[in-house]
C-alpha cells in the first residue's frame, strides 16, 4: 500500500545516521590513537567494518530515497535520474564489504581464543585475506554494476538501488514489459548478494559455536584439577563474550536480508506472501542501517574498554559530555572483575579513576609492575605478570 511505501522509504533517515554516527566515532578514536590502535590486528579489522559501513550508511542518508527516478511507479519520493540510482546503489553495496570483514572478524577471535594463534602470526597470512576479500569483491562488483546498468530501484525495498533489471522482473519473469536496464543482473547479484550471505553466516555461526565449546571446555578442566578460575580463563572469556558481541550484532542485522531473498523470489500474489514480505522488508530497512550502531556499543563499553587496556583510554573522549563521565568511570566497571589491578598512585598525575592517556599508562603500567613485584615474595609473582598488561584485543 501507499502507506506501507512511505514507511520504507522513510525508516533509513531514522536508523543510519545511528551507524554512521557510531562508525566515524569509531574511526576518530582509532585515528586519535593511531600508534597504539594500529598494532592490533582486532581494531585493523574494526577499521576495515567501520569504513564500509560509514560509506553505506551515509549513502542512505544522502542518498536516500530521492536517487530514485522520479518516473519509478513504486516510490513516493523519488526525484532523481538512474545516474543518482546508481550512484546510491554504488555505496549501498559497502554494506557487503562490512559483512566480509565481520566474518573475518569473528574468525580473528576464533583464532585467538579456540587455536590461541599470536596476532603477530596472524597479520602475515590471515590479514592480507583478511582486507583483499571485502575490498577486491566490494569494488569490483560495485564498478561492474554501474559499468553495466546493474544499479536500479528495488520493488521490495522501495528508495533503495541495488542489482536489479528495470522494470523488476522483466528478465526472470513472463508477462512483464521488455527490459530497459539491466536484464544481465542475475550473476553480479548472486556474487555480491546470496554467494557473500550464505558462506559469511556459515562463518559467524561456526566461529559462535566453536568458542563457546572451547570457553566451555577449558571450564570443565579447570574445575576437574581443582584450578578454579584464573585469570588467563578469566581474559578468555571477557575475550570471546567481545567476539560473540559481534556475532549476535552481525544476525540481527543481516538475517532479514536472508528473509527478504528467500521469499522474494517467489512469484506469488498470495495475501500472506505479502505480508511476509513486507515484515521482512520492514526488518531489512530498519536493522541493516544500525550496523555501525552495534558495533560502536561493544566497541566502547566500558567493562571491555577497562579490560582491553588497563587504565588507559582516549583523552579527548573524556572531554565530550556524558560519554567522557561514562569512559572515566573505570572503578565501578572493573569492581567486580578479577585479576585487573588498580593502578598505583605513585605518581604525580591526578586520580582520574583508571582512565589515562597512552603515555601515562605505558609510563605507569612499568612503574606498577617494577614495584609490585618488590613488594611482594618470589612464590607471589604470578606467570601473566611476567609479560605486558595490554591485553590481546
Amino acid at each position: 500500500s501507499e502507506a506501507q511505501v512511505i514507511l520504507l522509504e522513510l525508516i533509513p533517515y531514522f536508523t543510519a545516521p545511528f551507524s554512521a554516527l557510531g562508525s566515524s566515532m569509531i574511526l576518530y578514536a582509532i585515528w586519535y590513537d593511531w600508534r597504539t590502535t594500529m598494532r592490533s590486528l582486532y581494531h585493523r579489522l574494526i577499521l576495515g567494518i567501520s569504513l564500509f559501513d560509514f560509506c553505506s550508511s551515509t549513502s542512505l542518508i544522502v542518498l536516500g530515497p530521492w536517487a530514485v527516478p522520479e518516473h519509478v511507479e513504486f516510490t513516493k519520493f523519488g526525484r532523481g535520474t538512474f545516474t543518482t540510482c546508481a550512484t546510491a546503489g554504488f555505496f549501498f553495496n559497502f554494506v557487503f564489504g562490512t559483512m566480509w570483514y565481520s566474518s573475518f572478524l569473528a574468525l580473528h577471535f576464533l583464532l585467538v581464543v579456540k587455536f590461541e594463534r599470536q596476532e603477530s602470526k596472524l597479520a602475515l597470512r590471515f590479514e592480507p585475506i583478511a582486507h583483499a576479500i571485502p575490498i577486491l569483491i566490494v569494488l569490483i562488483t560495485s564498478s561492474y554494476g554501474v559499468v553495466e546498468d546493474l544499479f536500479n530501484p528495488m520493488r521490495e525495498l522501495p528508495g533503495w538501488c541495488w542489482y536489479m533489471d528495470y522494470p523488476p522482473y522483466c528478465s526472470t519473469r513472463e508477462g512483464t514489459p521488455e527490459c530497459i536496464r539491466g536484464e544481465k543482473y542475475e550473476p553480479v547479484s548472486s556474487t555480491a548478494g546470496p554467494s557473500t550471505v550464505i558462506p559469511n553466516f556459515l562463518i559467524v555461526i561456526g566461529s559462535m559455536i566453536m568458542i563457546v565449546l572451547k570457553v566451555r571446555h577449558t571450564e570443565k578442566q579447570l574445575r576437574q584439577y581443582g584450578h578454579g578460575q584464573n585469570g588467563n580463563l578469566q581474559r578468555t572469556k571477557e575475550t570471546a563474550w567481545q567476539g560473540l558481541l559481534y556475532i549476535f550484532a552481525f544476525l540481527i542485522v543481516y538475517f532479514p536480508i536472508v528473509l527478504l531473498y528467500f521469499f522474494g523470489n517467489r512469484n506469488t500474489d498470495d495475501s500472506k506472501h505479502k505480508r511476509v514480505i513486507f515484515g521482512a522488508s520492514l526488518m531489512t530497512k530498519l536493522l541493516t542501517p544500525l550496523q555501525g550502531f552495534f558495533n560502536a556499543y561493544i566497541y566502547f563499553n566500558k567493562r571491555f574498554w577497562m579490560l582491553t587496556r588497563e587504565g588507559e583510554c582516549f583523552e579527548l573522549l573524556r572531554r565530550i559530555p556524558v560519554l567522557g563521565g561514562w569512559i572515566s568511570d573505570g572503578r565501578r566497571a572493573t569492581s567486580g572483575v578479577r585479576n585487573v589491578r588498580p593502578r598505583s598512585n605513585h605518581h604525580n598525575k591526578p586520580d582520574n579513576g583508571y582512565c589515562q592517556t597512552h603515555d601515562e599508562f605505558e609510563a605507569n603500567s612499568r612503574t606498577n609492575q617494577s614495584t609490585s613485584k618488590n613488594e611482594r615474595s618470589p612464590e607471589e609473582v604470578r606467570p601473566e605478570d611476567e609479560g605486558t598488561t595490554l591485553h590481546h584485543v
